[in-house]
């Protein structure tokens, strides 16, 4: 697996490796279609980074959306075999999945992204904020007992 997948993802997406303009598959090739919607009410999910690594050549290619159908996107000329299939949205939980390649088939893959949520601590007048502030100052300063709070305050500081 790759660290670091959302900068890799946004390069891969930025400058794709092959041309995937031709509609017509290939003797050898294969179409992949990939949907991205929010987990919560199953709605389309826009602008997703897609990208499948070949894992027997160990090349990427970017997935790009179709025209005019931003969650959806469509690829026409993967060589056949084996892919992990990856996405990233920025503030959803990244996705990924194997699949398989067909030669002259068409591969079809659903990415249901859950929403990362974060707290929002700009509220100054708040005892959460507060009690937050406090708790950060002791992990910087007192490492042990930044952990004993951590431990004791564990939601708090949950992603």
């Amino acid at each position: 697996m790759i660290d670091n997948d959302e900068e890799f993802m946004s390069w891969v997406f930025k400058y794709g490796l092959l041309s995937h303009d031709s509609k017509q598959t290939n003797s050898g090739y294969g179409r992949l279609t990939v949907q991205t919607k929010r987990e919560i009410l199953g709605t389309p999910l826009n602008n997703a980074s897609v990208a499948a690594w070949n894992l027997e050549t160990g090349t990427w290619y970017d997935i790009r959306p179709k025209n005019r159908e931003f969650s959806t996107y469509t690829r026409y000329d993967l060589p056949e075999g084996q892919y992990l299939l990856r996405a990233h949205m920025e503030g959803y939980q990244p996705q990924e999945t194997n699949i398989n390649i067909t030669s002259g088939g068409e591969t079809i893959h659903t990415f249901t992204f859950r929403q990362k949520f974060t707290r929002d601590y700009t509220d100054h007048n708040s005892a959460t904020y507060w009690l937050n502030r406090y708790i950060e100052k002791y992990i910087i300063t007192h490492p042990f007992i930044g952990r004993i709070l951590k431990i004791i305050f564990k939601d708090m500081f949950e992603v």
